[in-house]
């Protein structure tokens, strides 16, 4: 599978709607404290607590009854991107310590012959002198070195060589980097995030933040919804540091989306179009690719190399009505005919309200923060209802964020 990555600048190549003017970022706020915030998981994964919204009716459960809110035939797709060790540390001659935080690299495609370009965010840049070239060594005689190759507004072109050829550049970030933990957490990671802040069936590196809902699934789980007859489905989203990207300006018209890139397999299209039951979402990542490729090709008919805007949700209102079923076979038919074994693609998609979502039923989801665009992913699963979600949530002592408890929403 080629490697996809994220881009930061996520410059959104169509014009804000006048509505997105009208949606005011303060209206998708709540007091959140900090001990609601889960700054460590749980002893064991399954032992969150899932709040289930179906039918207008807010339900307390846990993530270990999660078969029982499924039915056979039903259809979860998951998010299989993998967590990189993206944060290297590096000393100066003059002994500051400098951040580099990989993002993505210049060209996915190059062959990796132990030099490699990054686009990277450098924490105190301004200590870093360009001529000086950094160096780290580990404990097994890895060295990596990393010099300034240029600048692109806040990114820096890092290039990258290491004494190991053997070695690819994912396997020397194993080895000499450390696991990015959302900023929110502020704390250095432990020995249990290199476990606990990735799923169990990842397998495909890139990611510089988790796929959080995944994180409560374990094999056993996986292996209980097979034999109630429901289906398992994969796609690869790898997660940019623009996730956690705040919404500052006062209204969604001044904020521009990260870019993302996704793949998703003819395996699972064909789950896809040949679903009898509901299709749920595990994770705002999986639904921003699913809703990606279903407005493209619903627009477009493409499928190879495709590029959805920022605003493809809000400019698709008054637009034919997408019949979901029938864009999923669509897009099964074309891959099909032209031989395709995936399909890919960048998204800038931001999904927010009044759009309502086309490509799933249901949505698995953590409690995200206060305005924020994964905020308003859930307000638009279910509209204002996400106020009486979250207040019943904190009053409930649910935990927030990333190593905190989930939902189940039916849409």
């Amino acid at each position: 599978m080629p490697q996809n990555f994220s881009n930061e600048s996520g410059k959104a190549p169509d014009c804000a709607p006048a509505l997105a003017a009208q949606l005011r970022i303060s209206e998708y706020s709540y007091n959140l404290p900090e001990e609601k915030i889960a700054f460590y998981p749980l002893e064991r994964r399954e032992q969150s607590k899932l709040l289930v919204w179906e039918n207008q009716q807010i339900k307390n459960s846990a993530f270990t009854a999660l078969p029982q809110w499924l039915n056979k035939d039903d259809l979860l797709v998951f998010n299989r991107s993998r967590v990189i060790r993206a944060r290297l540390y590096f000393f100066t001659n003059s002994g500051a310590q400098i951040e580099v935080f990989c993002l993505y690299p210049e060209s996915p495609e190059k062959p990796e012959k132990s030099v490699m370009t990054w686009h990277c965010m450098v924490g105190r840049a301004s200590k870093w002198k360009d001529e000086e070239i950094l160096c780290l060594k580990n404990e097994a005689g890895l060295e990596l070195s990393a010099q300034k190759r240029g600048r692109n507004n806040e990114l820096f072109n890092i290039e990258f060589s290491w004494n190991r050829s053997e070695f690819s550049f994912y396997q020397v970030l194993e080895a000499c980097g450390n696991l990015p933990l959302p900023p929110y957490l502020n704390r250095k990671p432990e020995s249990d995030d290199a476990l606990r802040y990735q799923t169990v069936y990842a397998d495909e590196a890139g990611s510089v933040a988790a796929p959080t809902a995944g994180l409560h699934f374990t094999p056993e789980m996986l292996a209980q919804l097979e034999q109630k007859g429901v289906e398992l489905a994969y796609l690869t989203l790898h997660v940019g540091a623009g996730t956690f990207k705040p919404v500052k300006s006062e209204n969604l018209a001044g904020h521009t989306m990260h870019q993302e890139d996704y793949l998703i397999p003819l395996e699972t299209i064909e789950k896809l179009a040949t679903c009898k039951g509901k299709i749920v979402a595990v994770g705002t990542t999986t639904l921003r690719s699913l809703e990606s490729a279903l407005l493209t090709f619903h627009q477009t008919g493409d499928l190879k190399n495709t590029l959805t805007g920022q605003w493809a949700a809000m400019n698709s209102l008054n637009k034919s009505e997408i019949i979901t079923g029938v864009c999923y076979r669509g897009m099964l038919e074309k891959m099909q005919s032209e031989g395709l074994a995936f399909i890919e693609g960048s998204t800038s998609l931001l999904i927010a309200p009044p759009y309502k979502i086309k490509a799933v039923q249901a949505l698995m989801t953590n409690f995200h923060q206060p305005e924020s665009t994964l905020l308003l992913l859930v307000a638009a699963a279910i509209g204002e209802n996400w106020k009486e979600v979250y207040q019943y949530a904190l009053e409930e002592n649910y935990r927030f964020l990333s190593y905190g408890d989930t939902s189940l929403l039916f849409l």
